[in-house]
């Protein structure tokens, strides 16, 4: 598009204003998006090519019509809220500066949203606006996102009432297991007596015993029942996990080509909060995913081999806050040993222990260090992880294993990982004892069984 007019305009106010420093200032460090606007002759002195572009008109139509056809646009929702803001910043008051978002059409009949930041540019000699000087941003993907967002969340509550329905079917389910086994009992005790003081009623006892036998056949397919419900739904939390992380996946996407994007720094800063709520709940669905697979997948012995283990925990906290931060000293000892265990469930227990020593260092201690000392024996390994972080308070060390424990106000997880932790070395068979001072640091011991002279190849 060819240079305009109006950029000659903008020079000359720029040449008479005893304002011109300030209006340097601005224009050096703001996106190109901007005009000025005259009120008392309510004409557009100036006017940015990128805002023509942005509406998909012609700068000179833009400029004939006073901005009248930009009003034209606006949605009949936002247009109370703009007089609203024009008002105030025209009524005269300290107040020079006024930020607004609305939505217009642009040429293709598209609805898109602006950020509109308005600063007060002159004044009369009576103290009367005079002009004003606007700097616009395209917002649409932002309120896109915070959309997806809203949908999500309306998606997730939708799931939890679904579950919540489940768990009370499989409640009453329960309930009529117990009144059944109850009753059960009961004719067992009676046709014990029977059979004891009857036993010339041998034809009575062989038709109770036939009673019996249609009632343990109808017990059996209330078990079944129950099983497989208890199978759907665990099936059903697994499934529910993965649907929520799809669309997180594509809401992460989204941010990071927004961040890629010349924007204005409050729009920057919108990004951050929404990729920090998204991740926050791409956590927890990864922790309750964490959580059904540690508690479904039965033991499976594999060789472990702790270096690569410890470098792909590494590799996956490289990035997280505070990492580089953290001294981690590694003292491995294997001693010719192999280790086996359940790899699923180690990898599970390294990656929520460092994450806690790297999430809760102590930010007033310059040396923040983690150390790990592993010992194989044929038999055992013993684990060592110790820290100099924060540290836990003594009335929770006793619920720290608790589901949804979270024993600092700095935690923002899920609750689950120590509990996950402490599942996982149960499950395999072994032990793990904590010990922490606030303020000090925490040392968590663990003991693993060596399940390598148990395989038939041993």
């Amino acid at each position: 598009m060819n240079q305009v007019p109006n950029h000659a305009a903008l020079k000359e106010l720029l040449e008479n204003s005893n304002q011109k420093s300030i209006v340097l200032a601005m224009l050096s460090a703001i996106p190109s998006m901007i005009y000025v606007f005259d009120v008392i002759e309510n004409r557009c002195d100036y006017l940015s090519v990128e805002i023509a572009n942005l509406f998909g008109y012609d700068v000179h139509e833009l400029v004939a019509s006073s901005i009248e056809l930009i009003k034209s646009r606006q949605h009949p929702q936002d247009q109370t809220l703009i007089k609203e803001k024009w008002t105030h910043l025209l009524k005269g008051s300290e107040e020079n500066v006024v930020s607004l978002d609305y939505r217009c059409k642009n040429s293709k009949e598209q609805w898109i949203w602006l950020k509109d930041t308005i600063k007060v540019f002159s004044r009369t000699k009576d103290g009367k606006v005079a002009q004003v000087i606007g700097i616009v941003s395209d917002i649409t993907a932002e309120k896109d996102a915070e959309k997806d967002i809203q949908r999500l969340t309306r998606h997730y509550a939708h799931y939890n009432q679904k579950l919540k329905e489940q768990n009370e079917a499989l409640a009453e389910h329960e309930k009529n297991l117990t009144a059944a086994n109850e009753e059960l009992t009961s004719q067992q005790e009676v046709l014990k007596m029977a059979f004891d003081s009857l036993l010339t009623q041998k034809n009575e006892l062989d038709e109770a015993n036939e009673i019996l036998t249609v009632q343990k056949d109808e017990m059996g397919k209330v078990v079944k029942e129950l099983s497989d419900r208890n199978f759907e739904l665990d099936q059903f939390v697994y499934k529910i996990s993965h649907d929520i992380r799809s669309p997180l996946t594509s809401v992460l996407g989204l941010v990071n080509l927004m961040k890629m994007e010349t924007e204005h720094k409050r729009l920057m800063d919108s990004v951050a909060h929404i990729e920090k709520s998204v991740l926050k709940l791409d956590k927890f669905v990864k922790s309750m995913l964490d959580f059904a697979r540690i508690s479904r997948v039965s033991v499976q012995p594999e060789e472990v081999l702790f270096f690569i283990l410890l470098d792909d925990c590494m590799t996956n906290f490289k990035y997280l806050e505070n990492f580089e931060n953290l001294a981690i000293d590694i003292d491995i000892q294997e001693n010719g040993n192999k280790f086996y265990a359940d790899a699923l469930r180690m990898s599970s227990i390294f990656q929520n222990i460092i994450s806690n020593a790297i999430k809760y260092r102590n930010p007033r201690i310059f040396n923040s260090f983690l150390s790990i000392k592993i010992d194989v024996t044929p038999t055992m390994v013993n684990i060592i992880f110790s820290d100099n972080g924060i540290g836990i308070k003594e009335e929770y060390l006793d619920k720290v294993f608790g589901m949804f424990v979270r024993a600092t106000e700095r935690s923002d997880g899920s609750g689950l990982g120590l509990y996950i932790v402490k599942q996982s070395v149960e499950r395999i068979g072994g032990t793990i004892d904590i010990q922490s001072k606030h303020g000090e640091g925490t040392k968590i011991t663990l003991q693993i069984p060596n399940l390598y002279s148990t395989l038939p190849t041993y």
